[in-house]
């Protein structure tokens, strides 16, 4: 039991680096690029509304990595880590999209173009 729960710890604390490597990437891309922010967020976005929504994107995964650390049979931490990390590749995704569509990334000279249908398949 003692090696399941040493396996379980890694695992929760590995998907609590992630979260946290996802959420630092979509705060550097909003900092980026400010039209990179989802478009029901407040205009302009204040630095203590950033500062609170990553602390409040950073309790859920801590506490259930905590949770899974302590009690691995327990499936309360395991929603929470997996719901967050699912809910942090879904808004860096977005944020790195919209980065995208604005022609940001690097290595591309032109902008995305969404009227052509078949843009970037020629």
């Amino acid at each position: 039991m003692p090696a399941m729960r040493g396996h379980a710890a890694r695992l929760a604390w590995t998907l609590w680096v992630v979260c946290l490597a996802l959420a630092l990437l979509n705060l550097v891309l909003n900092v980026v690029e400010p039209a990179s922010l989802d478009p029901l967020l407040p205009r302009p976005f204040p630095p203590p509304v950033a500062v609170l929504q990553f602390a409040l994107v950073m309790a859920f995964p801590t506490v259930g990595a905590l949770i899974d650390s302590r009690q691995p049979s327990n499936p309360i931490g395991w929603l929470e880590c997996g719901s967050t990390l699912c809910e942090a590749l879904w808004t860096t995704a977005g944020s790195y999209a919209r980065y995208g569509v604005l022609g940001r990334i690097v290595g591309r000279a032109e902008r995305l173009d969404l009227s052509n249908p078949k843009a970037g398949f020629e």
